[in-house]
């Protein structure tokens, strides 16, 4: 009798919304649209036209969000937009998952190995140069006061104001140290002074600099040329080989600069440098992972046995709505899946939501 109720009550059925443990993401049966979603529709709403499914708006989906986020640093008017969130929900759950991934991540993947002295890294110049470092300047508008505009200047930025921070990596190219966030004009050897850094150099662990960092007992920075003197060939190759070495980290400031939020100019406000420090290191750190590739083939070939049974079991069906996690290596592959299965359908598959119009 029950049985027979529910199939009466839900027969008529044109709109229904789910929340499922995962809708793209995981393994084995995490893989599927829910594992008995498309039995349970066919069975009991054999007549319905839109579905929209909702992963949890758990610390996987804001933190899939705060990575676009940092990597693109869209508006958070335009983040909401796309979520159809209010942009203070979008606000509270950036901070918060900053505030997390810099607690939980950033100790995790950005330290000072405790047996870096013991360590052979083979392309150094020398067994005891260990560490490289060098600071980096993240861009931000032109200060209206003219005090600020004094602190905050760095010939270098593209807006010549801007915030400075010290990172330091091995010759692994991981980064192994991050500073606190500083005004632009203070100087790199002021920093690196007051960093902590240097509490972890002695005779066999010492660290690369460029001639920002001359005056420093174990920092080894390129020779200068002498007054009125030419360098000696022995003065030139030492400053080549610093110089190479120093490649490393340079391309760690390249990477940190593909997150656009440290790439293009920030727009927060210029004085939270906690807040800067804190996404700062924890672009850092995600710099330092090494993402697991996701079977994207297999992936696919799931979701489409899914969405094909379901479009097949549900004859009026017309729109597919799915909020969640897309990797980006899967997005492309889907898009190309339901363009070749369903040629005269309309979609759109972005990193948070999966959209299917037929």
């Amino acid at each position: 009798a029950s049985n027979e109720l529910r199939t009466n009550a839900l027969s008529s059925v044109r709109y229904a919304e789910f929340c499922l443990p995962s809708c793209h993401y995981g393994y084995n049966k995490a893989n599927h649209i829910g594992k008995d979603l498309v039995p349970f529709l066919s069975r009991y709403m054999p007549h319905l036209q839109t579905l929209r499914l909702w992963r949890p708006d758990d610390f996987l989906f804001t933190t899939m969000v705060t990575l676009w986020y940092l990597k693109h640093y869209h508006s958070e008017r335009y983040i909401a937009s796309e979520l159809n969130l209010n942009r203070s929900t979008v606000n509270y759950f950036l901070s918060e998952v900053v505030n997390i991934l810099h607690a939980c991540v950033y100790p995790e993947l950005i330290s000072i190995p405790a047996d870096i002295g013991n360590r052979r890294t083979p392309h150094e110049p020398q067994q005891h140069h260990k560490l490289i470092v060098d600071s980096t300047c993240i861009a931000i508008p032109e200060p209206h006061e003219a005090e600020q505009r004094r602190a905050y200047y760095h010939g270098k930025s593209p807006t010549n104001y801007a915030f400075k921070v010290q990172v330091a990596c091995d010759f692994h190219h991981q980064i192994v140290h991050v500073s606190d966030c500083y005004h632009g004009s203070v100087h790199d050897i002021t920093i690196l002074r007051e960093s902590g850094l240097l509490e972890h150099v002695n005779d066999s662990v010492q660290i690369i600099g460029d001639k920002g960092y001359i005056g420093e007992e174990y920092v080894v920075t390129p020779r200068k040329k002498p007054h009125g003197r030419e360098l000696t060939n022995e003065d030139k190759e030492f400053n080549y080989q610093i110089n190479s070495a120093r490649a490393a980290i340079e391309n760690i400031n390249q990477r940190l600069k593909t997150y656009g939020i440290l790439g293009g100019v920030y727009r927060g406000d210029i004085d939270d440098f906690h807040k800067m420090t804190r996404i700062t290191k924890v672009v850092s750190a995600l710099c330092n992972m090494n993402l697991n590739k996701h079977p994207v083939p297999r992936h696919v070939i799931v979701f489409e046995q899914d969405l094909c049974q379901l479009i097949k079991e549900l004859k009026e069906f017309t729109f597919l709505d799915i909020y969640g996690e897309i990797h980006y290596e899967k997005v492309k592959a889907y898009r190309s899946m339901v363009q070749t299965r369903f040629p005269h359908s309309r979609v759109d598959v972005e990193i948070s939501r999966f959209r299917l119009w037929l």
